[in-house]
Parts: C-alpha cells; sequence; structure tokens
C-alpha cells in the first residue's frame, strides 16, 4: 500500500483507506512492506503539516510503524527498480511488489496508476482495491 494511502487513512478514520486497513485487521490481504517503504510511511507522518492534521506524535507513529513491521510481511527486494522516472521513490513499492509477488498495489499516486499493472502485478486505486476485496467476501 502505497504511502499517500496509509496517511489518507490516518486523516480520514471512515474514508475508503481507512476501510482497506480495517480490512487488513480482519486479515482479508496481507501487507507486504520494506525498509523503504516504512521509512517513508514515518518520514511522512511527521511531516508538520500532516501532523497538524492527525495528531499523532512521534511516539505514536513510532508504534503505527511497529505494528506494520510486525503484522505486516516484511520483504527484502533483492534489486533497486527505476521504472518510474518522474517519481523515482515511486519504485520502492515496485520492488516490494515483485519480490514479494505481490497481486496488487494500492496507490493514489498518478505515476504508479498510470502504470496499471507491472510484470504482473495490478495497480489500483484505493476504491478498486476495496471493491475487489468487497466483491471477494461476497463470493
Amino acid at each position: 500500500i502505497d504511502t499517500n494511502v496509509i496517511i489518507s487513512s490516518y486523516l480520514s478514520p471512515t474514508g475508503i483507506p481507512a476501510q482497506i486497513l480495517k480490512q487488513w485487521d480482519l486479515n482479508a490481504f496481507d501487507l507486504l512492506v520494506s525498509d523503504p517503504i516504512l521509512q517513508e510511511y514515518q518520514t511522512v507522518f511527521l511531516y508538520p503539516h500532516l501532523q497538524a492534521l492527525h495528531h499523532l506524535n512521534q511516539v505514536e507513529v513510532a508504534a503505527i510503524i511497529a505494528r506494520f513491521r510486525k503484522f505486516g510481511i516484511l520483504i527484502m527486494p533483492l534489486k533497486e527498480l527505476t521504472v518510474i522516472e518522474e517519481d523515482p521513490e515511486d519504485n520502492k513499492f515496485l520492488s516490494c511488489a515483485i519480490a514479494g509477488q505481490a497481486e496488487v498495489i494500492v496507490s493514489g499516486d498518478s505515476d504508479l496508476l498510470h502504470l496499471k499493472t507491472y510484470e504482473g502485478t495490478h495497480i489500483l486505486t484505493p476504491y478498486a482495491f476495496l471493491t475487489v476485496l468487497q466483491a471477494e467476501q461476497a463470493a
């Protein structure tokens, strides 16, 4: 799950990103993370303009990151990809997904979404991913 989705889930506790994390809590899917992804989550959580909105302090953010590390699946990508030139920081999500054989990357980032799929991994908006989860649960 891309950083923008994670952060959004804490900014709007009833929004689609928050619903996705609730599904993760219910074991509806596995969350793949890597050290670079966790570091980005932490860095972005601590941006002052975002802290003013979510009101989480450093200790609370550290606990959130620790939870993702403990209950997510920690992936160690073997190689760095350079697929997205416009925003090279997005490549960490592709590297993690490919190394972990993920079915889906969930993102609101236009650079990732523009790809639609990469080496068999689908790149979906939060809305599309939640729709897929709900359809699987209804089946």
